[in-house]
């Protein structure tokens, strides 16, 4: 019907290309979709729409493919606010699933760490407020080896106006973990109110960063983040008001250098 979207494409080891996103039939109904595609003609290898209970998605948010060559895929039924994570084969059979809890809970990026884990970033809600949770799981069983949430407050100190933050892409970079959000004003609202970057610290599972804003331009609409190195990255912001136009600033070391 036209409202079928990939939102997400992963570069397997072997050069591959794993896309993720929705299919919507002419019935209305929508469905989570994954593909596996060669990268060099372009021909799907193959495709999978998950069907059983556990795994019935209607959309899939991001995907990696493990050191084990198994692709770990996260989505949401929305229509109960519930995510899921599944374990999918490289040949595209799903072979373990696990929910992620039901209830305004949506799990949105995923990666693998360097010890092996998985690693998953998504928001809960707590009170009137949307927050960042992070689990890590096992990459075989998808077993929860930790959980964690992290208060607005304790994310951004002292700020007032932010009532959300929305995981949105984990970049692994040795031993560095970056995790990106982007901070809203209000869950209701569209309008976001900066960016935050942090550094997850694979120990202690703290998050320390910083929060990224243009003053003045308190509506941006979307993002994305590239990293260079652990502390050099590119972030482009697009903006509505006071016309649409594309913003991009270089961050070294927490600073804005352009």
């Amino acid at each position: 019907s036209g409202d079928a979207v990939f939102n997400k494409v992963r570069v397997c080891a072997n050069g591959d290309y794993l896309v993720a996103g929705k299919i919507v039939y002419n019935n209305g109904i929508r469905k989570a979709v994954l593909c596996r595609i060669n990268s060099s003609t372009g021909d799907i290898i193959w495709s999978c729409v998950p069907n059983s209970y556990e795994t019935f998605m209607d959309v899939f948010w991001d995907m990696v493919e493990t050191s084990s060559g198994k692709i770990a895929v996260i989505g949401s039924l929305s229509t109960i606010n519930q995510s899921y994570i599944a374990l999918v084969s490289s040949s595209g059979v799903y072979s373990a699933s696990i929910s992620a809890g039901a209830g305004y809970c949506e799990f949105k990026s995923i990666a693998q760490l360097p010890n092996g884990n998985l690693i998953v970033a998504g928001y809960l809600k707590e009170n009137s407020n949307y927050i960042t949770t992070i689990v890590e799981l096992n990459p075989t069983t998808l077993a929860r080896i930790s959980q964690n949430s992290y208060s607005i407050d304790l994310a951004i100190p002292g700020s007032t106006t932010v009532k959300s933050l929305w995981p949105v892409s984990f970049s692994v970079i040795n031993n560095t973990v970056l995790l990106s959000c982007i901070a809203f004003p209000a869950f209701s609202s569209a309008e976001v109110a900066g960016v935050c970057i942090y550094n997850y610290d694979l120990t202690t599972r703290t998050l320390t960063g910083n929060f990224y804003y243009e003053p003045g331009y308190s509506n941006a609409t979307d993002y994305s983040f590239f990293p260079l190195t652990e502390t050099d990255f590119l972030l482009s912001q697009t903006y509505t008001l006071p016309s649409f136009h594309v913003a991009v600033s270089r961050i070294i070391n927490g600073a804005i250098t352009y």
